[in-house]
């Protein structure tokens, strides 16, 4: 894009920007991908969501979208319906379960309007006909962005313990839901009805050695593939090992400051959505 045509867009575009001295770091972020064979429309709708703080990918056929899929986890994907190589209908059911629900948030993207029922139908986050205002979309984006489920944490620590109150209340201010687990029975029932995004642990616990712990959970289909970050405040030397070695994605010694989780936690966030900024 030329200088020029950007000084237009950013003139056009500026009533998206937020307060000039708000740093939005990639890790805050949340992953867009827009698949849509028009071009010029594409880069458009990149531009505006940017400046509204997301990180945008594009692909323009359903088959580069499915190639896009294998190294990111986007939290909505915009999706046209009627594409080159591959169209909407069949990217969309590329992307579903058995059960005809879509692994993503989809915003569908279509000239035809009887089409909508049908997508409702199936439950599509979203539905805009073409053609439509950018900031249509914009606020179509933010609202299925904002209603997302929370991602779940289970907290596996004695319950009376005053630092495992202020570990979930530093994950609960950054937007998480926090599960307080007190033994693996009860993180084994509750896992039947939730399924965690992140395990978080004292190395410490009651009956079981933290690596043991860490061993039932990895051989658990419920949660083998779940990140685990461990924790100890006890001071003993030996224990990040044992618990890097049992399975543990991450491992913090006696950590001074509550942020240190969320930091691990946005760290293996990026290593999970396979960071890519094409």
């Amino acid at each position: 894009m030329e200088k020029k045509e950007k000084d237009m867009f950013s003139k056009l575009f500026s009533w998206f920007k937020e307060d000039d001295d708000e740093i939005i770091s990639y890790s805050e972020k949340k992953l867009i991908l827009v698949i849509d064979d028009q071009v010029d429309l594409a880069n458009l709708m990149k531009y505006a969501l940017e400046a509204k703080g997301y990180h945008v990918i594009l692909a323009y056929n359903g088959l580069e979208g499915l190639e896009k899929l294998k190294k990111i986890k986007p939290d909505l994907i915009i999706l046209d319906v009627h594409m080159p190589q591959m169209g909407g209908l069949e990217f969309y059911s590329r992307i579903s379960t058995g059960h005809g629900h879509s692994k993503y948030p989809v915003l569908i993207l279509t000239s035809r309007d009887d089409l909508e029922e049908t997508f409702r139908e199936i439950e599509v986050a979203g539905f805009m006909p073409k053609p439509f205002e950018v900031d249509h979309l914009a606020k179509e984006v933010d609202r299925i962005t904002s209603s997302l489920k929370k991602p779940v944490v289970f907290l596996i620590d004695y319950p009376e313990n005053p630092r495992a109150q202020e570990i979930k209340k530093v994950f609960e201010n950054e937007g998480y839901q926090v599960v307080p687990i007190s033994d693996y029975v009860q993180m084994e029932e509750q896992g039947q009805l939730q399924e965690p995004q992140y395990i978080v642990m004292e190395y410490m616990q009651k009956d079981i050695s933290g690596e043991k712990l860490i061993h039932k959970i990895k051989l658990n289909p419920l949660f083998f593939d779940v990140p685990i970050i461990v924790y100890t405040y006890s001071g003993f030397l030996g224990y990040g090992e044992r618990a890097l070695n049992a399975g543990a994605d991450k491992y913090l010694s006696q950590p001074k400051e509550y942020d240190v989780f969320i930091k691990a936690v946005k760290e293996l966030e990026l290593k999970k959505k396979g960071k890519l900024d094409k």
